[in-house]
């Protein structure tokens, strides 16, 4: 009887202790869902919630530049996607180096060999991008760091989005102002707001540390960022949130068994926990179940049978196939074609 006293109060003790700093998350009027196509840009965390989020089957373009670090980057691909103006063979943003035909503007995902295919690749991932931006209910971007590259040279592109290797002569480093990431962002602000008058923006400073200098130059390169991104909402609360990624990493995450082996970018532990608490913020009830069942889903179509396409098998494909029928006549404009492909093909094996 005491040892069941004794146990019952160490229970009721331990589910009380606060064992970290909970970042208070408020359910936001956002509010993403299937119904609008959504835009992500920015660093490696604009990656991370993309592909949840394209998994979940929203309808979303990521990162059509690349991954961008800098406010002042992401600016200038804004501009360029709301102008829709391609690349060109003779555009002072492209050059070649190492074998490889690059951009100023993008990451070095889109570096090729063939001049051709890069200014194909280029072109079609900013008129994709264009369509989207004119379209997407929400545009999510996530900042990295306030510090920049200029190229020493004047031309056509002042901020680099990546260096590409090229020598270090070749670039003026620098941290920026809170009052020039500020005018970065308002431009950002304007540019959407222009095109997309109904568009509202969700802003994130993105976890990962950027530790080149040190962490207090990453801390102050993030609070530059921060500081610039809420006077921005405090002018824009009906357009502009906050969702505090960097907050929860550094105070609810802060064990290092939430970091990947190179103890600067999140594990996929705690990008897992970022989704969860993204998704309650943004989410409604709705979506989330939808996320949910949708998962399942997926799961079923990548799993492989160990005996083959059996009887037991083809029933199992057949009910996945009527469940995605069902879903695509409630909701509409889902675009499960590939999908109801996938059964097909598996049901005529």
């Amino acid at each position: 009887m005491i040892l069941n006293c004794i146990n019952f109060a160490f229970n009721f003790i331990i589910e009380r202790m606060k064992l970290f700093t909970e970042v208070n998350v408020r359910k936001d009027s956002v509010g993403i869902d299937h119904s609008r196509p959504l835009m992500l840009m920015g660093s490696c965390f604009a990656d991370n919630i993309g592909e949840r989020l394209v998994a979940g089957k929203f309808d979303c373009c990521v990162n059509p530049f690349g991954t961008l670090y800098n406010p002042f980057s992401i600016c200038s691909a804004i501009r360029r996607i709301a102008s829709a103006r391609l690349f060109t063979a003779d555009s002072e943003e492209i050059f070649s180096s190492g074998g490889l035909w690059h951009s100023w503007m993008h990451h070095s995902s889109f570096s090729n060999a063939s001049k051709e295919e890069f200014l194909s690749g280029v072109n079609s991932a900013l008129l994709r991008a264009s369509a989207y931006l004119a379209s997407s209910g929400v545009v999510i971007l996530t900042l990295g760091t306030s510090w920049v590259y200029r190229l020493s040279q004047p031309g056509a592109v002042e901020v680099v989005a990546n260096c590409h290797k090229m020598p270090e002569r070749m670039f003026e480093r620098k941290m920026e102002s809170v009052d020039a990431v500020y005018n970065a962002l308002s431009g950002i602000y304007d540019i959407i707001s222009e095109v997309n008058p109904s568009c509202r923006l969700i802003f994130t400073v993105s976890p990962i540390r950027h530790v080149r200098d040190g962490l207090h130059s990453n801390a102050l390169s993030k609070a530059v960022l921060l500081l610039a991104i809420n006077e921005l909402t405090k002018k824009n609360p009906d357009k502009i949130v906050y969702f505090p990624a960097y907050e929860i990493m550094n105070d609810e995450l802060r064990d290092y068994r939430f970091y990947a082996d190179d103890l600067v970018h999140p594990s996929s532990m705690a990008i897992d926990i970022l989704w969860q608490r993204f998704s309650d913020c943004f989410f409604s009830a709705d979506t989330k179940a939808f996320v949910a069942e949708w998962g399942k889903i997926n799961a079923a179509l990548n799993h492989r049978p160990i005996t083959g396409m059996t009887d037991e098998y083809r029933s199992f494909i057949s009910s996945v196939k009527d469940k995605i029928e069902k879903i695509k006549s409630v909701r509409k404009y889902l675009d499960v074609d590939k999908e109801l492909e996938i059964c097909n093909t598996k049901l005529m094996k």
